[in-house]
Formats: structure tokens, sequence, C-alpha cells
């Protein structure tokens, strides 16, 4: 057979074969079905793992959960994360998700010691949560093993907004608001906050 038409039956053939599978993961249906699978798996692996998971937990495409055997994983009912966040769990860390929370596209939260965020808290596209840092002295290349850890607690209600970074040590009181691009360097009173580090606006 011509070699030229040998390849061109097998890219058709293959094409038949790709094309039904590219339409079925476009399809609502599909992609329903393959978030409440992957919610489910991911559920059984913090269970698995000595957390727990309430009712009606959602997990978006490409996230990432990186939880140490002795790190602990708490989550509560409705909880939504979108697509692409990374949760990163260490050892003794425990990080707590109440219920109605929702994590936006892209979000890191990362716990070294203890991080809490409340009920009915709202964190939008890749907002940054840390309660470490590297430890540094001027003197030397920041170290890549050793941290500095303080906990962080985001109380009921928060809205912190896209790409807000908040770190170590600092809480945030019930029904704030932290505007787009803001550092969180400081605990915050109820009220709006904005900028580098974040201040008070309202």
């Amino acid at each position: 057979m011509n070699r030229k038409l040998l390849v061109s039956k097998f890219a058709n053939f293959f094409g038949y074969l790709i094309l039904p599978l590219y339409i079925l993961k476009e399809h609502e249906f599909i992609n329903k079905l393959m978030l409440i699978f992957r919610s489910a798996v991911i559920k059984r692996y913090i269970e698995w793992g000595g957390g727990a998971v309430g009712k009606e937990f959602h997990i978006g495409r490409n996230c990432i959960i990186k939880k140490h055997r002795k790190g602990n994983f708490i989550v509560g009912d409705n909880v939504a994360i979108g697509d692409n966040v990374m949760i990163n769990i260490g050892c003794d860390a425990v990080l707590t998700i109440g219920s109605e929370v929702h994590i936006g596209y892209g979000g890191r939260v990362s716990c070294f010691e203890r991080i809490n965020i409340g009920n009915n808290t709202l964190i939008a596209s890749y907002a940054n949560i840390l309660d470490h840092n590297h430890k540094f002295d001027l003197k030397r290349v920041p170290s890549t093993t050793l941290y500095d850890c303080m906990p962080i607690d985001i109380a009921e209600g928060v809205w912190l907004g896209t790409k807000v970074q908040v770190n170590k040590g600092v809480s945030v009181e019930s029904f704030s608001v932290v505007g787009a691009n803001a550092v969180v360097t400081k605990s915050l009173k109820r009220g709006v906050y904005g900028g580098i580090p974040a201040r008070k606006i309202k």
C-alpha cells in the first residue's frame, strides 16, 4: 500500500476516535460528571489521611493538594475550590476551611503551622495565604528548608480580592473586605482595606 495513503488512513482513524472524545470533554454533562468524580476522589484522599470533609465538596481541574501524613485538613460543608488551586499542608500543621467557602482560580493556601478560614469566606482568583516565610539573616542565601511560622485566622464572611497576599501571623476580622493586589502584613479590624501594605480605606 502507498505510504502516503497508509498515513492518511491512520490519521483519519485517530481523527474519528479523538473527535468524539473532545466533544464529550466539552459537553456540560460530562464536565459535571468529572467534577463529581474528581471531588469524590479528593474527598476520600483527604479522609484517608485523617482529615474531614463535609457535604457538597467541589474541587476544580488541575488542583494540587499536598498533605504531610502528620498534617491535618478539615473542610466544612458546601466548599468550592476552583481550577488550578494549590493547597500545601506541612508536618503537624492544621488547615481548617469552614462551610460555604469559595476559593477562586489559581489561589494558593500553604500551611506549615495553622490556618483557619471562617465560614462564608470568599477568596478570589490568585490570592495567596501563607503562614510562613523562609528564614533569612541578610548574611547568607535564604534557607529553603527552615521557616518562620505564625498562625493565620481569617474570620467569617471575609472577602479577599484578586491577588491578595495574606502573610503569617495575622488575623482578619469578620466581614472585612481586602481589595485586589493588597498585601496583609498585620491584623485587620473590620473594614475595607487596600494597598501595600494593606491600609484601611473605609
